[in-house]
């Protein structure tokens, strides 16, 4: 029938639309208005085939196969159909299952029982070059449509590329009509945070539970080994008392924990480093400014973070599926995630800040 289709790897288009963003974002740290995005698509393949839209088929995939609130609200507009494959953790990386072999399935089909006489897909794997040349078989123009690469001149596969019928590249400025990236606050506005200010946390709280061995301690402590852990004897006006380092979860309400779970299962960072890069994220945008200074200044020091907001990261990448206890590689990717997330955060450069400030004093704290 004279009609077009349009496929879309939602891995594909999301992720190549965040690494277009920003370098070390990944699909959760956008947010995509997605009636717009459906609606801008179905306007540029009805305009480049001449031909009416019969559907839109999004290939997504998800934990146990299971939709989200995102993929709901996707099968719910017009003309959408949503096709859900698995999400696996492979080789310390996320990786889908039965996507691919849904698009290529669809795109035989609608091929074969003549539904469309174009097709536009949206993908780059060159897996999916099989099912192309089956739909091309049966006489169905294959228009290839790409997202505007961000490092590289090509990010599909040139194979697949070679096989299209024709080739279009949604430019950058289309992108951003519909996707952008969350600000750094959006996951905690300062009204939704917690405070901390009461008789246990002073109100010119800064930093530290201690972590590691006595040396470490040792090492963090040198600047004011006179009185290494009781009241300074300095001028109150040079004393810069440090509190506890919050975990994540004293510092999340349950409406924020619960939208941490919804983008976790919508959308599971791809592999152990954007783990921790992303509960990174959210401690530093919930954490005051003076705790997110504190941390990164022990970060040169052996076993920098402390061990009870450790534990809590290591056992975030374990309920997402990362092993951690016998699998070293992985603990380290996280924790240089992590670290990551909060130097963007607070915009220094790897190694600017310094231990043992002159004003600064460290003082431990009960587990």
């Amino acid at each position: 029938m004279d009609r077009c289709a349009v496929l879309v790897d939602a891995g594909y288009l999301l992720g190549a639309a965040a690494a277009l963003l920003d370098d070390d974002a990944d699909r959760a740290a956008l947010s995509v208005d997605y009636p717009a995005l459906i609606g801008t698509l179905i306007e540029e393949a009805e305009k480049q085939t001449s031909l009416p839209i019969l559907r839109v088929l999004w290939y997504d995939g998800a934990i146990k196969g299971r939709p989200t609130p995102e993929h709901q609200a996707l099968g719910l507009l017009p003309n959408v159909k949503v096709r859900l494959g698995e999400t696996v953790w492979r080789h310390g990386r996320l990786e889908q299952k039965g996507v691919d072999s849904f698009l290529q399935r669809d795109l035989a089909t609608l091929a074969r029982n003549r539904a469309v006489c174009d097709v536009v897909l949206i993908g780059g794997d060159e897996d999916l070059r099989r099912g192309l040349e089956e739909a091309q078989d049966f006489g169905v123009r294959v228009h290839l449509w790409a997202v505007e690469a961000a490092r590289v001149e090509y990010n599909q596969s040139q194979a697949l590329i070679a096989e299209a019928d024709r080739r279009w590249v949604l430019p950058a400025k289309l992108i951003a009509r519909f996707v952008q990236l969350k600000s750094p606050g959006a996951l905690a506005s300062p009204s939704a945070v917690p405070s901390t200010s009461s008789p246990l946390h002073p109100e010119p709280a800064v930093v530290v539970r201690p972590a590691g061995s006595p040396a470490d301690l040792a090492k963090l402590s040198s600047a004011t080994s006179s009185v290494p852990f009781g009241p300074s004897e300095r001028p109150a006006s040079r004393r810069r008392v440090v509190a506890v380092i919050p975990k994540l979860e004293e510092l999340s309400t349950p409406a924020q924990a619960d939208e941490d779970r919804e983008a976790d299962a919508a959308d599971p960072p791809s592999d152990a480093t954007q783990v921790g890069r992303r509960f990174g994220d959210r401690w530093a945008s919930r954490a005051s400014r003076d705790h997110l200074d504190a941390l990164l200044r022990s970060e040169s020091v052996p076993n920098g973070i402390p061990n009870y907001l450790d534990g809590e990261l290591l056992r975030y990448a374990e309920g997402l599926g990362v092993p951690t206890r016998d699998d070293e590689g992985s603990k380290i990717a996280i924790r240089q995630g992590f670290w990551s997330a909060l130097r963007r955060a607070a915009a220094y450069p790897v190694g600017a800040l310094q231990h043992g400030g002159e004003d600064e004093q460290v003082r431990p704290a009960a587990e």
